[in-house]
């Protein structure tokens, strides 16, 4: 399947929730495909140069794009941009929804986490941010806590070790974690059929990590 309109190179890509939607961020501007059997037919474009990361939220209605030290977030059928806000940092790894799309987190190499929460339109969690400038953060999940629905752990590493730390709504440290010799360049959170949540982390060496 190739896009043969598109310049390169392609930076960054993201998939609907309904599997038939498709945002791809190029250096010259953001295109929304309809994907179809055998190929994609594009639908609109975002005029925004350099996006680096883009998300789709769980529920699929929102569209979020980092572009340098930028964040948009857009209604993902109008494409309309409900929200913009400058960023602390232009290196940002990965960003993410909560399953109910009450709150996004990004993280950056250069050690920041930021929050922002959804309550008739988003705000900065607690107006402030997370600063940990030893750290090279490379993802972010929202853990499944009813007690805390922001709760979030983030996951990278200094030169020689990784490091995993679990935060609170507060900004809390509650939870810190390290291993030797790797450094953790993805994640992702898995439940089983008890509910019980695991940790599962791909490292630079090539490994794969879990924890309960």
């Amino acid at each position: 399947m190739m896009v043969v309109e598109a310049a390169k190179p392609l930076l960054t890509v993201a998939i609907h929730p309904n599997g038939y939607y498709l945002a791809a961020g190029f250096k010259d501007k953001i295109r929304i495909y309809h994907i179809l059997h055998d190929d994609l037919r594009i639908f609109r474009n975002i005029e925004r140069k350099f996006c680096s990361k883009i998300k789709f939220s769980y529920g699929g209605q929102y569209l979020a794009c980092i572009v340098q030290k930028h964040m948009y977030i857009y209604k993902s059928y109008t494409l309309e941009c409900i929200f913009s806000e400058k960023i602390s940092s232009s290196q940002v790894t990965d960003l993410r929804f909560s399953k109910n799309d009450t709150c996004l987190c990004i993280v950056t190499a250069d050690g920041f986490i930021q929050r922002w929460i959804y309550d008739n339109g988003f705000q900065k969690l607690n107006d402030g941010l997370i600063c940990e400038k030893s750290v090279d953060f490379r993802s972010c999940q929202f853990i499944n806590d009813a007690e805390d629905e922001l709760k979030v752990v983030v996951a990278g590493g200094t030169e020689d070790k990784s490091n995993i730390r679990i935060y609170s709504h507060k900004n809390e440290t509650l939870q810190t974690f390290f291993g030797q010799e790797t450094k953790i360049t993805s994640s992702d959170m898995m439940n089983t059929p008890n509910k019980i949540s695991n940790f599962i982390a791909g490292t630079d060496r090539g490994s794969v990590k879990g924890k309960i």
